[in-house]
């Protein structure tokens, strides 16, 4: 992802090179690949974070702190999740608040506050040739877990995502970014190409370059796109 790197052209076409997991593919456009087993995204650990001890009486001052405590830490985690991608430029919120042009080819990714996303195959045409579905978009230390985790049957480890951050002076652990696409319809002529297939899952990792936009690969093909943002 460099800036040797052979871009893909035009919308994603899927294959599933050596070192990838070997994907089925569904019938439809384009030829996509998808994960057999994926696993759901990061959650909270379940259960009291709180030491267990033995029933005691506690005052109402006590009790109330204890309360407002528990609600702190609720709408702190509840907030982390929300924004797995944290603030400012590259963060979930800048990734919802703009559109994204493929430069090296015409097609244009829309993704919403409410985690909602379209795909079209060509900027400009948006009643034909297009993925709708639900994304998940995680940044920096959140990125670097999900890709070598919850993905690692992808093959990418830990020490290949620090070589490449290291070749790169544009690169860092921060700018991390990882993006599921979980496309649940593929638009072509009026009919949906994925109807009684389910949700096909397309990752793509990589990093936002500051003041540039997203340098990623799809994960299904080991295929290279430069995305640019655009106001909504």
């Amino acid at each position: 992802m460099d800036n040797n790197q052979n871009y893909n052209q035009g919308y994603p076409q899927q294959g599933a090179p050596q070192g990838y997991v070997q994907q089925g593919m569904p019938q439809g456009y384009p030829q996509q690949n998808y994960q057999q087993s994926y696993s759901q995204p990061m959650m909270p650990p379940q259960g009291n974070p709180y030491t267990a001890s033995s029933p005691k009486k506690i005052g109402l001052l006590a009790g109330i702190i204890m309360v407002i405590g528990v609600v702190l830490v609720v709408g702190v985690v509840g907030l982390l999740m929300k924004n797995k991608g944290g603030k400012g430029e590259g963060s979930r919120d800048y990734f919802v608040n703009h559109s994204w042009n493929e430069i090296h080819g015409s097609s244009y990714l829309v993704p919403e506050e409410d985690g909602t996303f379209k795909y079209y195959k060509d900027k400009g045409v948006y009643d034909n040739y297009y993925y709708e579905g639900h994304f998940d978009y995680y940044k920096g230390e959140a990125a670097y877990k999900y890709i070598t985790e919850d993905l690692s049957s992808y093959g990418v480890t830990k020490s290949e995502i620090n070589q490449i951050i290291s070749m790169n002076s544009q690169y860092t652990k921060d700018n991390l970014v990882c993006i599921m696409l979980h496309n649940e319809k593929c638009w072509i002529d009026g009919e949906d190409t994925l109807e009684g297939q389910g949700t096909i899952d397309t990752p793509y990792y990589g990093c936002y370059v500051e003041g540039q936009g997203l340098d990623v690969a799809n994960m299904n093909a080991v295929e290279y796109y430069f995305f640019t943002p655009e106001s909504k």
